[in-house]
């Protein structure tokens, strides 16, 4: 028989069979973060339900040679909640170009184009965003012109 603190030595390098961390039950989620520029301004659609969805995309560029770099292009949809508008208006607010950090929740989804060809794509639900450096103003954004006019 091992002394007790030999046993806990021993119990603590010993791989568990399940998680002792969490009594939830375990869920696969693709998470991801995306640090890129808004490539257009965020749309809103109105669903056929009557639910709110922000969708905008974010573009990302790979290091490396300047005649070599490659872009990605992440489409992320943000479903309204009840009460959540500030975050809705928000997000609309953002010009093309924005610097944002992105967290969301990948998934696959396929669907079928305009020629009837079978497409697949990377849908990236919104979880929490945060602007980095605002882009460009639109013309005839008030308020923006004030934020640029107020930090100059």
């Amino acid at each position: 028989m091992l002394p007790p603190l030999r046993r806990s030595l021993l119990s603590a390098f010993t791989p568990l069979s399940r998680r002792a961390f969490s009594t939830t039950p375990i869920r696969p989620v693709a998470r991801l973060s995306i640090t890129g520029r808004v490539v257009a301004e965020p749309e809103l659609i109105h669903t056929p339900a009557g639910k709110e969805i922000v969708n905008y995309t974010v573009a990302t560029d790979t290091h490396g040679p300047r005649n070599d770099r490659q872009s990605s292009y992440f489409k992320v949809s943000m479903y309204n909640k009840e009460g959540a508008d500030g975050l809705k208006d928000y997000l609309l607010s953002l010009s093309k170009g924005s610097l944002v950090f992105v967290e969301g929740e990948a998934s696959i989804r396929k669907y079928e184009d305009k020629e009837g060809a079978t497409r697949t794509t990377l849908q990236v639900v919104h979880r929490n965003i945060e602007v980095l450096r605002r882009g460009v103003p639109r013309e005839g954004d008030e308020s923006a012109e004030a934020t640029q006019a107020a930090t100059a």
